[in-house]
């Protein structure tokens, strides 16, 4: 049993290192190196790292799967790495389908996203017919042609989704976890935040529409005892109004005939004039006076007018009357076919051309009725 475990144990350990070596040989792919059919000449020596035998292994790898050999090799690595370490890999089965998932989703991604560009790992040039390798190719053009662009975005979406899952169930869900705890604790943080700077600028808020209202109040005030007291300057007007208690603080309204019983029972005290009681008075309307409208300069004389050119006249129109003529014995022969059609023999004489209207002259054959031509 024990040599059996060192044996495990040697074999993984090669495996692991030839992984390694594939990986770094698909790192430094270069499709300038043999074995490529593709380019002429060839690298000399090879700029693969691990030389010609990386080159080819590279080369081989790419052509057949596409990027989506990065996703192999990091997850055969990884499950050697768990051998070693004492623990195996549960599932292998679903493990290796989440695992094809993921390679076809990859390399079909990478071709439909960047069919000929020149990107890593295809720096120095990608295969003819795009860089997905033959199954990324196929996967692609297979979505492309029967789903188009949303439905292709949504299969290969899924087809990651579920790949992960299947491959690295425990990883994935750690990690969504750790999202939504990460989402969770923002919130928390951000709605009390939010919540106080809503109360603080609530606050501030009425604070500023207090000051206001007290402007507006003592600015008012000043307006009224400007018009009661004319000759008030504005300094003491100022004062007064400072003086003024705020809109929270006025006093409350006494009861009026209260107030008129003790002004009449106190014969000694003076009567109040409306500006000392604060009664405003309604300020005097100014009158507007309509200003007449004013007549149009007239020039006594037009000594110095000045005809407009003759420049702003058009050219006459020369032979009008050739084309006028020709365009009523036109007419006028189309009449007669016109006529003679309902069997009517009758002959143009004359043609009196108007301004709108041409009148012409028939003169019938023997046996013909005006009747038969008038309304």
């Amino acid at each position: 049993m024990k040599n059996a475990s060192v044996y495990k144990v040697a074999v993984e350990g090669l495996l692991l290192g030839g992984l390694v070596l594939l990986l770094f040989s698909c790192v430094s792919f270069s499709i300038w190196d043999t074995p490529s059919p593709y380019t002429w000449p060839h690298n000399d020596p090879p700029a693969n790292w691990c030389g010609a035998v990386g080159a080819f292994f590279a080369y081989y790898l790419f052509y057949y799967v596409g990027p989506g050999v990065f996703l192999v090799l990091l997850a055969l690595m990884w499950g050697l790495l768990g051998s070693l370490s004492g623990k195996p890999l549960t599932q292998p089965i679903l493990r290796g389908i989440g695992l094809l998932l993921m390679v076809a989703a990859a390399s079909a991604t990478w071709y439909l996203v960047w069919p000929h560009r020149m990107v890593w790992p295809f720096s120095a040039g990608g295969f003819p017919y795009g860089n997905g390798g033959i199954l990324g190719v196929a996967v692609g053009h297979f979505l492309w042609q029967r789903f188009a662009l949303l439905g292709t975005s949504i299969i290969l979406a899924s087809t990651w989704l579920v790949g992960a899952v299947l491959l690295a169930d425990t990883l994935v869900l750690a990690a969504l976890r750790g999202i939504g705890h990460a989402l969770i604790g923002a919130i928390g943080r951000v709605v009390p935040a939010w919540a106080a700077a809503r109360r603080h600028s609530a606050s501030s808020m009425g604070t500023i529409w207090k000051r206001l209202n007290d402007r507006q109040r003592q600015s008012r005030i000043q307006t009224a005892a400007m018009h009661e007291r004319p000759d008030l300057d504005l300094e003491e007007a100022m004062h007064r109004s400072s003086q003024a208690p705020p809109a929270d603080e006025a006093p409350a309204a006494t009861d009026a005939p209260a107030a008129q019983a003790a002004a009449g029972t106190s014969g000694d005290a003076p009567a109040t004039s409306p500006a000392a009681a604060g009664v405003r008075r309604p300020a005097a309307k100014t009158r507007t006076s309509r200003e007449k409208p004013t007549k149009p300069h007239k020039p006594e004389t037009y000594e110095d007018y000045q005809l407009p050119p003759l420049d702003l006249l058009k050219e006459p129109e020369h032979g009008f009357a050739a084309v006028q003529e020709r365009m009523v014995e036109s007419k006028a022969h189309t009449l007669e076919n016109l006529l003679g059609e309902f069997g009517i023999d009758a002959h143009v004489v004359n043609a009196e051309p108007g301004p709108a209207i041409t009148m012409y002259e028939l003169e019938l054959a023997p046996g013909v009725k005006v009747s038969q031509i008038s309304n």
